[in-house]
């Protein structure tokens, strides 16, 4: 979801409503500047799209995010690590 889909929805609330939010960003799961693979934003935007098409999101949530974003990741060239393998 889009943030100003976001705050479409929340506009049209008042202050005083109750809502649970399940919130993730791109920078939670971005790997350092110097690993070996990186998190495009061109792949974060697949996988919230992936999500928001999910019909049963609310279970295993984290753990969907956190294998998407090791399959989406790609080989980060800039780390001069790239096709080490990790021990």
């Amino acid at each position: 979801m889009k943030v100003s889909a976001l705050k479409n929805i929340l506009a049209q609330m008042k202050d005083d409503d109750d809502i649970c939010v399940l919130y993730w960003e791109k920078s939670l799961y971005d790997y350092d500047d110097d690993d070996e693979m990186v998190l495009t934003a061109e792949a974060w935007a697949e996988i919230c799209a992936e999500f928001d098409d999910w019909l049963e999101a609310g279970m295993f949530v984290s753990e969907w995010i956190a294998d998407s974003v090791i399959e989406k990741c790609e080989p980060n060239r800039r780390s001069g690590r790239f096709g080490e393998v990790r021990r």
